[in-house]
């Protein structure tokens, strides 16, 4: 792993401790899902990232029927 990938690890370990310790002594009062935010985050914009992936190769894949059959026209 590269440097920078260790330290924001490093950074979200760092800050989800500090929201646990806070949240049990009182001083904040987060909800759960956001505690636990550092977890859900990652996850939601990897989803996120494979559907705009599978958006992208379905606008492709379209585009390239429709020239494809423009093209077979035209030649005709």
């Amino acid at each position: 792993m590269s440097f920078k990938a260790l330290f924001l690890i490093g950074g979200l370990e760092f800050t989800f401790l500090v929201a646990i310790l806070l949240k049990f002594t009182g001083l904040i009062s987060l909800g759960w899902i956001w505690l636990f935010a550092p977890v859900w985050l990652p996850i939601a914009w990897l989803i996120l990232m494979i559907f705009s992936l599978f958006c992208y190769l379905a606008a492709v894949a379209i585009l390239r029927v429709f020239f494809n059959r423009l093209k077979s026209q035209s030649n005709q």
